[in-house]
């Protein structure tokens, strides 16, 4: 079962002060915490697995510990003919009386901000995150148990008080909940989740690489440019998030980090980022040191404006965290000359900053699309560098599905914003990506799935110029 916080029930939290939010994120939501407790009576499983999946994003919390590394998890895809899911064993995460499932839910594509399209995601696909749940826990005597997504799990609001991909995520660390993933946590002022769906017709296994954070780039400088302003230059324009350090601030202390690829003199150039605000706000508990790292928003960036630290902002107190999907890297090149090294070295960037789950054309903007015409081109490059052929595979599969009737490929893929049949160029992607595949890896399957809908665009192009 597809679960939900229950729109019905207790209100959510109240959100921040109107002057901590634009008029794009008064609206959203913050991220749900769900819990379920189960007991397994001093019986110990041989086997346990997990699989997961969600509408929107999610992080699987199981006693206490967070379960693998796979961020921005389930990944986007074309949501109405497929969501993949991830399997993962968690048997030495268990215990062997009294157990906690959790996980903490956020909107990502499927309800939050994608593209350029100045209408809420909520138009495009739901209106809210979904989680499923299925643990599968095999006994010594060969019985077997299931733990699922249920009515009997419990949702509360926690200290994310929205999270959205083009926004960014604001968190109040005042509203910690701690041990609420863990055994003994009193959840009695938690409300029960509401079955939001009962069909698993979408769900396919993952069949690619998933996003990780890969690197951490150290901040090369940071200025100060105010009482308590700062702009850190992190040495790369990089995609990812920031791991900020945050010492001696006081309870209620509000913390704001911009994100900017270039500076026009000593400030951030945004004007670029359109609609995006790519801003992470931080709420201080009040702790001696705390860390605050965003978990379900990425930004692309070289420079960061941090804006309300207290005393002195550190080299060391800011670290870049690189996220994209974890293809196999392939190949290297450098030469004598310092310029084409350079060169190789931004494409290589590029490609990482680009291939979050699929690949785009920008990592920074209100766009973020899987633009056709940018992937065929790359392709060969992007071959070059790295073992893509299940990226792409994957990736394909939804390019098939978003075809239209009459055989014409989108401009996009996953079909969003841009409903026309694609240009040339870009519908020709179609065609292009799996020949190209093919010819690369000597892999039929792709090609023998996507002939027929390459052959449809090719009949289309042809009766669509008759003279």
């Amino acid at each position: 079962m597809w679960i939900a916080r229950d729109p019905t029930s207790a209100p959510v939290m109240e959100p921040p002060r109107d002057d901590d939010r634009t008029e794009r994120t008064r609206h959203l939501l913050p991220c749900s915490h769900l819990r379920k407790p189960f007991v397994l009576d001093g019986r110990r499983p041989v086997r346990a697995r997990a699989y997961v999946s969600a509408r929107g994003l999610y992080e699987l919390r199981l006693n206490g510990h967070r379960v693998g590394d796979v961020e921005l998890a389930p990944g986007w895809t074309e949501y109405d003919r497929r969501v993949q899911y991830q399997t993962y064993d968690v048997g030495h995460l268990l215990n062997a009386d009294e157990n906690v499932v959790g996980a903490v839910l956020a909107d990502g594509w499927w309800s939050g901000f994608v593209g350029f399209d100045a209408r809420h995601q909520a138009t495009h696909y739901g209106d809210a995150p979904q989680l499923i749940v299925q643990l599968l826990l095999d006994f010594p005597d060969g019985s077997r148990r299931w733990v699922l997504s249920d009515g009997g799990w419990h949702e509360h609001a926690g200290p994310i008080r929205y999270s959205d991909m083009l926004m960014g995520e604001y968190v109040d660390a005042r509203e910690e909940l701690p041990g609420w993933d863990r055994p003994g946590y009193d959840d009695a002022g938690w409300t029960p989740v509401a079955v939001a769906d009962t069909s698993t017709g979408v769900l396919e296994a993952a069949a690619d690489q998933p996003v990780r954070v890969l690197e951490e780039l150290p901040a090369r400088s940071v200025r100060r440019r105010g009482d308590d302003r700062f702009i850190v230059d992190l040495g790369q324009n990089m995609v990812g998030r920031v791991r900020l350090t945050v010492r001696g601030a006081e309870r209620g202390r509000r913390i704001r980090l911009r994100h900017a690829e270039m500076l026009t003199g000593d400030e951030l150039y945004l004007d670029n980022l359109r609609t995006a605000e790519a801003t992470d706000v931080y709420i201080a508990s009040g702790e001696p040191v705390e860390t605050f790292e965003p978990r379900f928003t990425f930004h692309g960036f070289r420079y960061v404006e941090v804006t309300g630290y207290p005393g002195d902002l550190r080299p060391e107190d800011v670290t870049g965290r690189v996220l994209h999907s974890d293809i196999p890297w392939t190949g290297e090149f450098e030469c004598s000359d310092a310029t084409v090294t350079q060169l190789q070295s931004n494409i290589r960037w590029g490609q990482r900053g680009n291939f979050v789950s699929i690949p785009t054309d920008c990592p920074q903007r209100d766009e973020r699309l899987g633009w056709l015409a940018d992937a065929q081109v790359f392709l060969p490059t992007a071959c070059r560098n790295a073992d893509v052929g299940a990226f792409f595979a994957r990736w394909m599969r939804d390019v098939v599905d978003a075809q239209h009737p009459d055989g014409a490929f989108p401009d996009v893929v996953p079909e969003l914003c841009l409903d026309r049949e694609g240009a040339p160029a870009w519908g020709d992607g179609g065609v292009i990506i799996p020949w190209q595949l093919y010819r690369v890896y000597g892999d039929r399957r792709v090609l023998e799935r996507s002939y027929p809908a390459m052959k449809a665009w090719v009949d289309h192009v042809h009766r669509n110029n008759l003279p």
